[in-house]
């Protein structure tokens, strides 16, 4: 299974650090760097040029691969455990075309940084339409996404179980989650914001429950002090 993703040089340590790292070996991780001058950072002009790019990769390797699985994830992921069989046994028990991160317990919006898609004709005309209608909605490639969804057929979507984290969803995620994807950082800082992130599960995932504890009282302190 083909594992694509998009980054521009200021995620590079994400992607050489903890994506690539992480990613299981029976997956095929095609990352490409995409040039251009960005800070990385969610909001800005030169981010939302980065999201025209990404759409449009994505609908090329539907159109590449047909009748392959394709996983598209963004780089500020982790992964905690092999996925392969899984998505293959998620996308053919639910004879879905594309399955989708979920966005947060409250939203039915679906994360637009992680899925998994059956590359068909019904797929590819789904990211052929995202990619023609990213400029009527500002180029927000997760906004245009969630607005097309509930009127996509003959698209078949649903999403992915809650195993597959986000930051979005709260911290530290469930043990058993197997991929945890940073997508709750914004600003200046944002991505320092996600590599202290990693760095803190990295140590639940080692040390349990006493790092968990450790976790909140750092959250209460910052808190305290005015750091968030």
């Amino acid at each position: 299974m083909k594992l694509i993703a998009i980054y521009s040089a200021s995620h590079a340590p994400l992607t050489d650090r903890y994506f690539l790292p992480t990613a299981p070996k029976d997956l095929e991780p095609i990352a490409i760097l995409q040039e251009h001058q960005s800070d990385g950072n969610y909001g800005t002009n030169a981010f939302w040029s980065f999201m025209e790019h990404k759409v449009a990769m994505i609908r090329d390797a539907v159109r590449d691969n047909p009748g392959q699985p394709i996983l598209y994830a963004d780089v500020d992921i982790v992964f905690l455990a092999p996925i392969r069989e899984e998505l293959i046994r998620l996308l053919d028990e639910s004879g879905k075309d594309i399955l989708f991160q979920r966005e947060g317990y409250m939203t039915p919006d679906v994360n637009f940084g992680f899925f998994v898609i059956r590359s068909n004709e019904r797929s590819l005309a789904f990211f052929e339409e995202l990619a023609a209608r990213l400029p009527d909605h500002g180029f927000d490639d997760q906004k245009t996404a969630n607005l097309l969804l509930p009127n996509s057929a003959p698209l078949r979507w649903d999403y992915l179980p809650w195993t597959y984290a986000a930051g979005s969803h709260g911290f530290p995620p469930p043990d058993d989650a197997v991929i945890y994807h940073a997508n709750d950082t914004s600003g200046a800082q944002g991505i320092q914001q996600k590599i202290e992130r990693f760095e803190d599960l990295r140590l639940i995932q080692k040390y349990g429950a006493p790092a968990k504890l450790w976790w909140k009282i750092k959250q209460k302190l910052r808190r305290t002090f005015g750091r968030k």
